[in-house]
């Protein structure tokens, strides 16, 4: 399949490649339902571990998405200023991805993780305590709508289960084998794939 956007390619592969290794932030957003979930952020190090803290942006202005009328799920892409304040969440950075993001320490990225990838059940991944706003079922999975203390719509599609009170403070975990980082921008590059050659348009 070939991804465009405006006109031009963005990254030309098979579907399952487009999907599991998106060459950025725009097709990462495209491919999937309900998309790609995105954290402004930045990359710090400290007692020898690299690891991403969450941030937001200030001033912020969209970039791309539909504002009105558009898909309630549709992701939109904002520019501003990023700040941090301290009281967004932290997640370390994996092994396979710390030779990548080296040279980003310091500097604004994004982090993507798909509503698939978060799990209620402790699985070996990051914890994020978030708030549950709203259960969507889906018969075998469901959706939640979360927010973390900087960003207030993130979707998670999980194995059904009851008992989930709605407005409390819960637990997910991130499965970070999958997660991607990104530079800031509508089509910033996916800087977890920059060791690897994908189909894209430089």
């Amino acid at each position: 399949i070939v991804i465009m956007k405006d006109g031009l390619i963005q990254q030309a592969d098979t579907p399952l490649v487009t999907y599991q290794k998106p060459a950025n932030r725009f097709v990462a957003g495209f491919i999937g339902m309900p998309p790609m979930n995105f954290f402004d952020g930045i990359i710090k190090v400290s007692s020898g571990q690299m690891y991403f803290e969450e941030g937001k942006l200030e001033n912020a202005k969209v970039a791309s998405g539909k504002v009105n009328g558009g898909a309630k799920d549709e992701p939109l892409v904002m520019t501003g200023e990023l700040v941090v304040p301290g009281n967004g969440f932290t997640m370390p950075v994996p092994d396979q991805l710390k030779s990548a993001l080296s040279p980003f320490v310091g500097k604004h990225v994004v982090l993507g993780i798909r509503p698939e990838h978060f799990s209620l059940s402790d699985n070996g991944g990051a914890r994020l305590n978030v708030r549950l706003n709203v259960v969507e079922p889906l018969g075998n999975d469901m959706d939640i709508y979360l927010e973390t203390a900087l960003h207030p719509h993130v979707v998670g599609r999980v194995e059904a289960r009851a008992g989930l009170e709605i407005n409390s403070q819960i637990p997910v975990y991130v499965d970070l084998r999958k997660i991607h980082f990104f530079e800031p921008g509508d089509t910033g590059r996916n800087l977890s794939l920059v060791s690897e050659k994908v189909h894209a348009v430089a």
